[in-house]
């Protein structure tokens, strides 16, 4: 599980609460390799993003997706007030902007 003033603990802890479970934490760490790390070694399981399985995930572990509960984050992105934003910044975050805008139409 990750530290008590991580985000993603809080996010983990809330999704269990919904299914009435309350974990048993036995490791606590930063470093999501390391994470990934216990749990091959068959010292327990974690709730990680799904991100970090980009490059695969470690032998002798399996990925489970979550149907339920609804387990999600919000992520935001930060741009600088008082400083020109390089080209390839600038062509990123207007794509961003786009992007997100279009999708808004979407949501219900």
């Amino acid at each position: 599980m990750f530290p008590e003033d991580y985000i993603l603990r809080e996010i983990i802890v809330q999704a269990y609460e919904q299914l009435g479970f309350q974990p048993k934490v036995s490791f606590e760490g930063e470093d999501i390799d390391s994470i990934k790390g216990l749990v091959s070694a068959g010292l327990g399981i974690t709730l990680i993003p799904e991100i970090t399985l980009v490059d695969g995930f470690p032998r002798s572990t399996i990925k489970v997706p979550i149907v339920e509960p609804d387990v999600n984050r919000t992520v935001g992105v930060i741009i600088p007030r008082e400083r020109k934003m390089l080209p390839t910044v600038r062509l990123f975050y207007d794509f961003l902007k786009d992007f997100f805008s279009i999708l808004d139409r979407y949501q219900m």
